[in-house]
């Protein structure tokens, strides 16, 4: 019964995001509209998972992303105690729910008017700071957040985008969605490298269910 809601919920918000699709024919954003609209198509083993109140945590590194080529895109899944309405309510202090996140030295919101939030982050990894600015905007009809590198602001850091996205999940629970792809740029001796795919991928795997767990620990106290 879950996946057949989950299956009506993700349907809808694909005629809401072909709307918005319509009205922007900018490649990137028709093809990221698309990657955010996919149906989750669980396994039997997946939604045991769920179920058990773990985390499903996917990485693909065969996303051919317009004017970027191949990257890894990482998706995670987990149950929050909460109703989407509820959840949907409490995510919108962002740069509160950003604190708390896997790495995350600072956050602050940087006031501009309009709509969109944008937040100044500062990563702490192997030693080095890095940070950026992302614009988050809201479309509450489907309970989703997106999320892009501002490159009009100063970042050092190479690419970046993702979602929020939120499911009714049973009776008074949520399923919360986070899709990312993040290029830091690990420089060696002042020179750019690139880790193999496969190394990235498992990296990922491994840290990535940490953003929906501490997703939960905010959200829930």
């Amino acid at each position: 019964m879950q996946k057949r809601s989950l299956t009506i919920f993700v349907m809808l918000a694909v005629l809401i995001f072909y709307r918005v699709r319509l009205a922007s024919a900018e490649p990137f954003q028709a093809w990221f509209n698309d990657l955010i609209a996919e149906d989750p198509n669980f396994t039997t083993e997946e939604l045991h998972t769920i179920q058990k109140g773990k985390v499903v945590a996917r990485a693909r590194d065969d996303v051919n992303c317009p004017g970027k080529g191949e990257i890894i895109f990482l998706r995670s899944y987990g149950t929050v105690n909460l109703k989407p309405e509820e959840c949907w309510k409490r995510m919108q202090n962002l740069a509160a729910m950003y604190q708390t996140q896997p790495l995350m030295v600072k956050v602050s919101q940087i006031p501009a008017p309009g709509p969109a939030v944008y937040l100044q982050h500062t990563l702490g990894l192997l030693g080095r700071e890095y940070y950026y600015v992302n614009r988050y905007d809201f479309l509450p009809q489907s309970y989703i957040i997106t999320y892009i590198i501002d490159k009009s602001r100063p970042y050092n850091v190479v690419d970046g985008f993702g979602f929020w996205r939120i499911y009714p999940w049973g009776d008074n629970r949520s399923l919360v969605e986070n899709g990312t792809y993040m290029d830091i740029g690990f420089k060696i001796n002042g020179v750019v490298y690139k880790p193999p795919s496969w190394l990235m991928k498992q990296l990922s795997l491994i840290d990535s269910p940490n953003t929906i767990k501490q997703l939960r620990r905010y959200l829930c106290p």
